[in-house]
């Protein structure tokens, strides 16, 4: 299983059916931004990702999850 199958913010699109496209419109980014935090490519903004964590209903700590950024 790839990291991206894995990561918490995946996990809770997948638990509450949203597409990254959807989680994205939700939040105020793009899809492409959302497949970046779940490849750990990318960090949301604190603010952004306290949403993230409360529309997920995750832990804010699993939002930063596997972080590969530099």
């Amino acid at each position: 299983m790839s990291q991206t199958d894995t990561h918490p913010i995946r996990k809770g699109r997948a638990r509450h059916k949203l597409t990254q496209e959807a989680l994205g419109r939700a939040v105020g980014v793009t899809k492409a931004t959302v497949c970046k935090w779940e490849q750990g490519q990318a960090l949301p903004e604190p603010a952004v990702a306290m949403d993230v964590a409360k529309r997920l209903k995750i832990p804010l700590e699993d939002v930063y999850a596997s972080a590969r950024v530099a």
